[in-house]
């Protein structure tokens, strides 16, 4: 009973946390164009590069709000009522999830976007949110936000100094195959640390398919249908675009 409070709470401050970033998306999204005028051609709505975050903003408000209700009517506004009463006693648990999710959501925004490849930076964030959470432990939870951090810090040290460009210069798409390797180091641990729980692997493997499918349906509609640009196209969409044009 205690544990299943525990996990309520942590809903209702998380829902609130969802609905304050899905707030200031929607505002950002509506504060690109709708529509424009090139060369003397007017876009119609359906291309504006404002419809992608506009869809996912809403999105997320829409599930917040579910998850808000559900948190309410089973008791977590009451719980973390009662946790702020007796703070001493609360465990440093609620802490460490809530500060996961906002490691993962402002690396996301601020750190891979507008860096690394669109795809790249997608299947990043999906693996760590799915995996972090969906296995709810919270031991594994800890270990992997150590993981993760480590890679935003080596992309910040890279980005904050001469060393990507320099990288890039090199190999056009450098920051795109560390931010490969770093997903791949991310799977081999998950898979590592849930080693011999059948039920870990099983929702690990979940996982990995929703990390996928997501932006394989997701990129190739708004790209190729709706004709919008991608925040960053790196070396995995350039793959999309040679298969694309080759079979259109």
């Amino acid at each position: 009973m205690m544990q299943g409070q525990k996990l309520r709470r942590a809903d209702f401050v998380t829902s609130l946390i969802l609905l304050g970033f899905g707030a200031w998306m929607l505002l950002e999204a509506f504060r690109m164009p709708m529509r424009d005028t090139f060369g003397g051609v007017q876009n119609v709505w359906y291309v504006s590069p404002a419809l992608f975050p506009l869809i996912v903003s809403i999105g997320i408000l829409v599930l917040a709000t579910a998850l808000l209700a559900h948190a309410i009517r089973s008791g977590g506004a009451a719980a973390l009522v009662h946790s702020l009463k007796n703070l001493a006693e609360t465990d440093r648990e609620p802490l460490i999830r809530f500060g996961g999710i906002l490691l993962g959501l402002v690396s996301f925004v601020y750190l891979y976007i507008p860096r690394v490849d669109f795809f790249l930076a997608t299947i990043l964030m999906l693996f760590y949110f799915v995996t972090a959470y969906y296995l709810d432990d919270h031991a594994f939870l800890k270990r992997f936000m150590i993981l993760y951090s480590g890679g935003c810090i080596l992309f910040i040290v890279l980005f904050a100094t001469p060393l990507a460009a320099s990288l890039n210069r090199s190999f056009t798409y450098s920051t795109d195959v560390i931010a490969l390797f770093f997903f791949v180091a991310m799977v081999l641990f998950a898979r590592g640390a849930t080693r011999g729980n059948p039920g870990h692997r099983a929702r690990i493997r979940l996982a990995l398919i929703v990390t996928f499918i997501t932006p394989l349906i997701l990129i190739p509609v708004f790209r190729y249908f709706l004709r919008v640009q991608m925040p960053r196209e790196g070396g995995i969409i350039e793959i999309m675009h040679l298969i694309y044009y080759s079979i259109r």
